[in-house]
């Protein structure tokens, strides 16, 4: 199957809306993660249709679990899964958060080169980021694709979750259930999403966790 009819497939089994132009900036994002990868050591992943299955469909499947039009993606790393959701939901802002400076550069290269006006990049460990970010903005949801697991979060992320407005929502994406650790009394599980992802053998699953209200 070619690429192209792979990713609309796949999109398809999703469930998502996308248009021609989505796609094809979708490609294009997997073709410059490819071309950077070879001196940028950006993932280990290389064929162009496991991008689309391991990289692009997996982040696209917690689209619809997005709240809010302020999204962090901590530990973003290649842009994994913030660019490709920037690319289908262009109304929201996506902050992508990574303390590696080459995989920095290159998520701010993509965002030039697809005119993606609705990405900011921040190159900072998340422990810093009250410093790298003045204004604080407010942060509706925050995806933890390949950051750390939910204990390792809250513990390094306490600067960045006093940004997480009332009811905000912190979204694990995950592969098997049972590695969510214990959750401060301040959040709460609000549900357990078993994700099938198109041509992907694997167990995935979408944790959403939800701040209290006061």
């Amino acid at each position: 199957m070619k690429s192209s009819q792979l990713l609309d497939s796949g999109v398809q089994q999703l469930n998502l809306v996308v248009n021609d132009e989505q796609l094809s900036l979708l490609l294009r994002y997997v073709e410059l993660l490819q071309k950077w990868n070879r001196t940028y050591n950006l993932t280990a992943i290389e064929a162009t249709n496991e991008i689309i299955i391991k990289h692009i469909l997996d982040s696209l499947s917690v689209s619809t679990y997005l709240k809010g039009k302020n999204i962090i993606d901590v530990g973003s790393g290649a842009g994994l899964p913030g660019i490709p959701l920037a690319i289908l939901q262009p109304d929201k802002t996506l902050f992508l958060l990574d303390s590696n400076v080459k995989k920095a550069r290159f998520m701010q290269q993509v965002a030039i080169d697809l005119r993606l006006k609705n990405i900011q990049v921040i190159h900072s460990r998340v422990e810093d980021f009250q410093q790298v970010d003045n204004t604080k903005p407010v942060i509706n949801t925050l995806i933890s694709r390949a950051f750390a697991n939910s204990d390792n979060l809250f513990a390094s992320c306490k600067d960045l979750l006093s940004c997480l407005s009332e009811k905000g929502r912190i979204i694990f994406m995950m592969g098997k259930q049972n590695q969510l650790e214990a959750l401060p009394n301040s959040y709460n599980v609000v549900n357990i999403h078993s994700i099938d992802i198109p041509y992907l053998e694997a167990q995935r699953h979408i944790v959403v966790v939800e701040k209290k209200g006061l």
